[in-house]
């Protein structure tokens, strides 16, 4: 094994883990940033340490590196906490004159992609408090184990949701009900 792509990819993986402290230290999503950094940087920089030191032992064995690439994905695993994650920003970082795959989906779509200001998730508020009804209304009450029976349940949920649950915001109609009420009035 090459020493120069060991090396490579212990700078690679502490420059990640320096990157991912960065961005655990600056989230207003997680109570205590400092105890998560430290969790974050210990369990990452331990399997890619490990792996490393597996893989330059015993280069022929693979268990050092799957352990470096479990070290990375655990790391990769921390951006899903940030507010405007990389799926949705990367074209900036490559390619400013093209879209990428889920902005041609929502182009595709006729939606419209808006970024939520940094560090404000508070401005994505009725979003995050869909997603919490969603997971305590529905997957913890039935628990789907699998992908398929889990969407299917998310799209019953969501028929429930916007036709028969009543709305304290709504003052009591469901969503469905307040859409036809405002389209009557808008035809009178």
């Amino acid at each position: 094994m090459s020493r120069r792509l060991l090396l490579a990819l212990a700078c690679a993986g502490l420059v990640s883990g320096l990157v991912i402290a960065a961005i655990t230290l600056a989230s207003d999503h997680i109570d205590d940033p400092e105890s998560e950094t430290v969790l974050r940087l210990l369990v990452g920089w331990s399997f890619i340490g490990t792996g490393l030191f597996a893989w330059w032992r015993r280069p022929a064995n693979a268990t050092g590196r799957l352990m470096v690439a479990a070290g990375f994905a655990w790391f990769a695993t921390s951006l899903s906490a940030s507010d405007n994650d990389l799926l949705f920003t990367m074209r900036y970082a490559f390619h400013s004159d093209r879209l990428t795959r889920f902005q041609q989906a929502l182009q595709s779509a006729g939606i419209a992609h808006r970024l939520i200001r940094p560090h404000t998730p508070a401005s994505n508020g009725k979003v995050e408090r869909l997603i919490k009804t969603i997971d305590d209304e529905c997957f913890r009450v039935i628990q789907p184990q699998r992908p398929p029976e889990r969407r299917r349940v998310l799209q019953l949920f969501v028929e429930y949701y916007n036709h028969a649950r009543p709305h304290q915001s709504l003052g009591g109609q469901t969503p469905v009900e307040r859409r036809q009420g405002y389209f009557e009035a808008a035809r009178a």
